[in-house]
């Protein structure tokens, strides 16, 4: 059965390349695979290439250049970000200050919210502190796809590894000039460099980790003032540490001939770093102008021109941003310039993000939520409120900002002279109230506002690994607060059984046709996405009523002709929102199973009255009527807002029968 599953997905997915790609694009792919298979393999050609590389650099130049970059700040001065830095209020510091002494005692928060305890042993970096699963040295990636006890991912023990926790140190150091802060980081760099020797072990598994470790190094360490902490051995340690770094990237660059991801992203901000360190390594290897070529090329493959994000994945928009922003302050600080059109491209990426951000406290999940980010720039960045991206883009893009938040101060005082905002913490800018509707279609996630509430209507086309079976989900946020959630991403490779149940097309709020799914989840594999659902979408408005139909084509596999409809009449004047769902296509006189299961955000109180539900968060209530009469029941349930964490919420759930035509209809009145 096993074999029989592995040759039908591979035909699905060889059938899938054939109707998508010209012929010309698949030769290529087989010629590139033949020659991978004639090749060295990667490790003895990335051996070769250091060993290369050691030889041809000055170790005294390797220093000086460490030493140079450190004392002026990577990306803006040091000594101008710490007089920044103190400035923060009381009430921010101590808690930075706290968070820093818990991560003295090896105590971390990983994915935003989990708080782990790692024990000081000769194996810090290899074991895992949720279950004690200590990882092999010498292992494969089949290894880690497969081959380890169940519930381990070793996302965890990368994620300590990725040295984001720098930052909290970093603060707490500059706030209390503490030296303690600064020799724990350099005790913690010194065993993690000493343990992990080249290409061995689970640390060189993955370049993009690699690209996100020497880039906390690097912004974090200067802030430190490291370089006074330690002698002249740590200084040459941490030169060549930095440089295997970089020979393991470029060698191991996680491209793709059809489409490359955040991972590849990630490789090539790495590699414009280590040049930024080291300008020497332009005449030994392929240089700044290969890096910049495809940075550029990759902004323009993986954001569409509205702006959005080709993954399918809101957080995945977030982190993909959070890459490309970085890439292109490196270019400024090398006195580099990036093209037109990716300035062009960038503009509308960044007008997409303050769009989807700016009236949202809480950002829907879309897809996968893994709590990636790349620079760790503040606690609790991991988390949904994505507000912070705009300061980024405002100083690197702009060199600009005007913060609003202790948040967005940290984010662009790295980059930019900025004020601290004299604004309260809880005020955060929920865009203007204007009376007329606003309404973006960003490639099928339809996002219409008016005053202070919106919806995001999901009606993405996208097979990518990181979307979800999520297809006619709606997201409304009344007052700025998400009324409905979605389950979100426990695992990736830990629970493969809760990886899919978050996948399915049961946990999202679409309507849910015989309990099928919308596009074909293989169950050995964690991530594909066939991506058989085609999506549409006709919108219409006036001054106060707004029409959004979407269509999904998902179950036409299972019947044919079968096509899936929503429909939300948003009525401004009336206050209510009228959602409509059917089935139409050539199967008369079949009866269709029809379910519906909406997460109800916890921070809204619920009762139960004779004809609604009602749903409280401070002064605002919002009224769930089903006016069909199909019997809607609350629930015990729980969603994810963080990798590897649950939580418990309500959820709304009913099913009933029904006939193609038949509508079922609901509404929501705020």
């Amino acid at each position: 059965m096993r074999l029989e599953k592995n040759l039908s997905r591979a035909l699905n997915k060889i059938q899938k390349l054939i109707t998508e790609q010209e012929a010309s694009f698949i030769l290529k792919k087989t010629a590139h695979l033949t020659i991978k298979k004639l090749s060295p393999s990667p490790d003895r050609r990335t051996k070769l290439k250091r060993q290369l590389i050691f030889e041809k650099l000055n170790e005294n130049i390797l220093n000086n250049d460490i030493e140079s970059s450190f004392s002026a700040g990577l990306l803006r001065a040091s000594n101008d970000i710490k007089f920044d830095i103190r400035r923060l209020p009381l009430d921010i510091v101590e808690r930075l200050v706290g968070e820093a002494e818990d991560i003295l005692k090896n105590e971390y928060t990983i994915y935003g919210m989990l708080k782990v305890s790692c024990d000081s042993d000769s194996i810090y970096w290899q074991r895992d502190p949720l279950t004690d699963f200590v990882w092999p040295m010498s292992l494969t990636h089949g290894y880690i796809k497969g081959q380890k006890p169940y519930g381990t991912d070793i996302k965890t023990i990368w994620e300590i590894a990725r040295f984001q926790f720098l930052s909290t140190l970093a603060y707490a150091y500059c706030l209390t000039g503490e030296e303690r802060f600064a020799n724990f980081a350099l005790q913690k760099i010194e065993s993690w460099i000493d343990s992990n020797p080249f290409l061995q072990g689970p640390h060189w598994k993955m370049p993009m980790e690699s690209s996100i470790r020497i880039l906390n190094w690097c912004v974090y360490l200067p802030l430190l003032d490291i370089l006074e902490y330690s002698d002249g051995n740590f200084k040459t340690k941490l030169a060549r540490s930095i440089l295997e770094h970089f020979i393991y990237i470029q060698e191991n660059l996680e491209v793709s001939f059809s489409q490359a991801g955040n991972h590849y992203l990630a490789d090539l901000v790495g590699l414009l770093l280590t040049y930024a360190l080291f300008p020497e390594l332009n005449g030994l290897t392929k240089g700044t102008g290969f890096v910049i070529k495809e940075f550029e090329k990759e902004i323009l493959n993986q954001f569409k021109k509205d702006g959005i994000n080709f993954e399918g994945s809101l957080h995945y928009h977030r982190l993909s941003s959070e890459m490309i922003l970085i890439g292109v302050a490196l270019i400024k600080k090398m006195r580099l310039d990036i093209s037109t059109p990716i300035a062009e491209r960038l503009k509308q990426i960044a007008n997409f993000t303050r769009y989807y951000t700016d009236k949202c406290d809480e950002c829907p999940i879309i897809g996968d939520n893994d709590s990636g980010i790349f620079l760790r720039l503040f606690p609790e960045q991991e988390l949904n409120s994505h507000g912070y991206l705009n300061s980024l883009f405002d100083a690197i893009l702009y060199d600009r900002c005007e913060p609003v938040n202790s948040k967005q101060f940290l984010s662009s005082v790295h980059f930019t002279k900025t004020t601290l905002p004299e604004a309260s913490e809880n005020n955060e800018k929920n865009g203007d109230s204007n009376s007329q509707f606003q309404i973006g279609n960003f490639d099928g996630l339809i996002i219409a506002r008016h005053e202070n509430e919106t919806l995001f209507f999901n009606v993405l086309n996208s097979s990518q690994g990181h979307s979800h079976n999520d297809k006619l989900s709606i997201h409304p946020l009344i007052s700025g607060k998400l009324l409905f959630v979605d389950r979100g991403s426990f695992s990736y490779s830990g629970f493969h059984d809760k990886r899919h149940k978050d996948r399915i097309s049961a946990s999202h709020n679409n309507p849910l046709v015989n309990n099928w799914e919308q596009n074909t989840l293989w169950e050995d594999d964690l991530f594909y996405n066939n991506g058989e659902a085609k999506c549409f979408s006709s919108t219409d408005h006036s001054d106060r009523i707004l029409e959004i139909i979407g269509w999904h084509n998902g179950y036409e596999r299972f019947r044919k002709g079968l096509t899936t409809y929503r429909r939300v009449n948003w009525n401004t004047k009336e206050r209510t929102l009228l959602i409509s769902d059917w089935l139409e296509g050539e199967t008369a006189g079949e009866i269709f199973q029809l379910t519906w299961h909406f997460l109800i955000n916890p921070i809204w109180s619920s009762s139960t009255l004779s004809n609604c539900f009602a749903f409280t968060c401070k002064n605002q209530t919002v009224y769930f009527e089903d006016l069909d009469k199909i019997d809607f029941n609350v629930i015990q349930s729980h969603y994810c807002p963080a990798y590897q964490v649950e939580k418990n919420c309500e959820a709304l759930i009913a099913s009933t029968k029904i006939g193609i035509g038949e509508k079922i209809r609901f509404s929501l009145r705020y």
